[in-house]
């Protein structure tokens, strides 16, 4: 699913649980959003949480359009200062890009960065992500609190972090 993305209405979500194959994992809350999609409408839910991943407790979103996992990130290392999440970018053929040259279109004007330097850890990949900055986000009490809905703008081709 790839295209310009407009979100044409949304509403926050309290907290709520989603079943992965292997386990269930709680969000602290999130968006639910109507969005144009390339010209098409979709239901999008996207859940802010944590859980630990590469190591330690670490903020983790997901982003779902029409009920199906589109785009995952994970903090940066740099979190703390930078805010920010970073999700794999896929080829058109769905493994990781690892150069430049296989980022697919639409990812201009994003900031791309070595997964492995953004995460230090021994299983961190590989590969390149793209880092997203959250937006005038908090995590502070029982949950985030946001003044609008995050851009999921990641091109529609990421994977899990």
């Amino acid at each position: 699913m790839t295209g310009a993305v407009e979100i044409l209405a949304a509403e926050p979500i309290g907290p709520f649980e989603f079943r992965w194959p292997d386990a269930t994992e709680a969000f602290e809350g999130g968006w639910l959003a109507n969005a144009r999609i390339g010209g098409s409408q979709h239901k999008v839910r996207h859940g802010i949480g944590a859980r630990t991943s590469y190591g330690r407790e670490r903020v983790h979103t997901v982003t779902w359009v029409d009920g199906a996992v589109q785009v995952e990130g994970v903090e940066a290392d740099d979190y703390p200062a930078s805010q920010a999440l970073i999700s794999r970018i896929l080829r058109l053929d769905r493994k990781t890009a690892r150069t430049s040259e296989e980022v697919p279109a639409g990812y201009e004007g994003f900031e791309i960065v070595e997964h492995r330097r953004e995460i230090d850890d021994r299983y961190s990949p590989y590969c390149l992500a793209v880092k997203i900055r959250e937006d005038k986000a908090t995590r502070a009490g029982s949950g985030p609190t946001r003044q609008r809905p995050p851009f999921f703008a990641s091109g529609w081709r990421s994977s899990p972090a």
